[in-house]
């Protein structure tokens, strides 16, 4: 095992700092990497949450939602009235005995036609996998083979003792993903720049501390 070991000291030195230095970035990347993506999700929860805020404000404490009819009509009115959101919005709003009122029916339909929940009767996605309409209630991460990842907000509506729909919006996650994507493509960059700046101060570090050492 000796032989390979490092016999100089002036290369000993440079292994050394540039062990640490790529450690360091390498450190940084990871933290920054998972910071990024739980920052970006807390902000689509937030998002989400003000979402089913509005839709209380403006369908359920308003009585618009006593029976299902009015639940199908209140819950029409309030997404056309959503426009002013990202595309990237869905909802999914379900009513009991009706198909959901939504702005991205050909996300719906091709979820249903792979066998998520039909309506608010179903007992969710095929094989037991998670989709959009058959989220748990609160917060949760599901699939959709339109839309790719999602991170789903489900609220029970309730008319008495009875749940007649569920609330739901969600967000796609590829703003996540490719907010990741961009940082390991920078720091891809950074870090091989770093790398190279401290192997070249390890070489005059190595050279300074080990000329003393040669005399």
């Amino acid at each position: 095992m000796r032989r390979y070991v490092p016999q100089g000291i002036r290369l000993r030195l440079v292994l050394a700092i540039s062990a640490v230095s790529a450690a360091t970035v390498a450190a940084s990347f990871v933290a920054l990497h998972a910071g990024t993506g739980s920052d970006l999700r807390a902000r689509i929860d937030d998002e989400l949450r003000t979402q089913y805020a509005e839709f209380q404000q403006q369908v359920v404490d308003k009585g618009q939602a006593e029976t299902p009819d009015e639940l199908e009509q209140a819950s029409q009115r309030f997404v056309r009235g959503q426009r002013y959101h990202p595309e990237s919005r869905i909802f999914a709003i379900g009513v009991a005995g009706q198909p959901e009122v939504t702005n991205q029916r050909a996300i719906i339909e091709r979820e249903l036609e792979g066998g998520g929940e039909q309506g608010e009767s179903g007992e969710g996605g095929e094989g037991g996998r998670l989709g959009l309409l058959s989220a748990p209630d609160g917060l949760s991460t599901v699939s959709n083979e339109e839309a790719g990842q999602l991170r789903v907000l489900s609220e029970p509506v309730v008319a008495g003792p009875d749940r007649i729909g569920t609330f739901r919006a969600a967000v796609p996650l590829t703003s996540v993903t490719e907010a990741q994507q961009g940082l390991r493509n920078t720091f891809v960059a950074v870090g091989l720049g770093a790398l190279a700046l401290a192997i070249a101060i390890a070489i005059w570090l190595a050279n300074l501390i080990s000329r003393p050492l040669r005399r």
